[in-house]
């Protein structure tokens, strides 16, 4: 979609889409981590 809006060349060589997509899989497993801690700690203070 990024490339057809253009906003992103069209060329296969241009790696900003595939490092986009790792940031975005790194920073949501980060908020999981932080979520499922955040969890535990509640529980154990019940």
């Amino acid at each position: 979609i990024l490339k057809m809006a253009g906003f992103l060349s069209r060329d296969d060589s241009d790696d900003r889409l595939a490092r986009f997509k790792e940031e975005i899989k790194r920073e949501i497993a980060d908020t999981l981590i932080s979520l499922h801690k955040k969890i535990d700690s509640w529980g154990e203070r019940r």
